[in-house]
């Protein structure tokens, strides 16, 4: 999204440049926030349970924008509740879980555009 938002990239000049200044900030920022951790990790180790949710709630800032139509929903939901039900039952290994809520909504998702047509 960061170049094909872009019109006036045509010129070779104006190119690398928007590149190197765009990586330069990105990799000014990822080793900032690396020593960030760094330093700030012990003292956050008390608040474990709260981070925990933080990949998820990354995950769900990602996914709202693109779910637009009923299948995609329905897909969201069941991945969603599956993933959580199986998470929770604490049967299977880590990471097995969100493969099979995503197997599910997958399916769930071909079933809602099958009803659809």
């Amino acid at each position: 999204m960061l170049v094909t938002a872009r019109d006036d990239l045509r010129d070779a000049t104006h190119f690398r440049r928007y590149w190197m200044t765009l990586g330069g900030a990105l990799a000014l920022t990822w080793t900032g926030l690396v020593a960030l951790g760094v330093v700030a990790g012990p003292v956050l180790a008390a608040a474990t349970p709260v981070l925990a949710f933080a990949p998820a709630a990354v995950f769900l800032s990602l996914l709202v924008p693109r779910v637009t139509d009923r299948p995609a929903l329905v897909a969201a939901g069941t991945a969603a509740v599956v993933t959580g039900a199986l998470t929770l039952s604490g049967a299977l290994p880590a990471g097995i879980p969100v493969l099979i809520g995503a197997a599910a909504g997958i399916g769930a998702s071909v079933l809602a555009q099958g009803e659809a047509s």
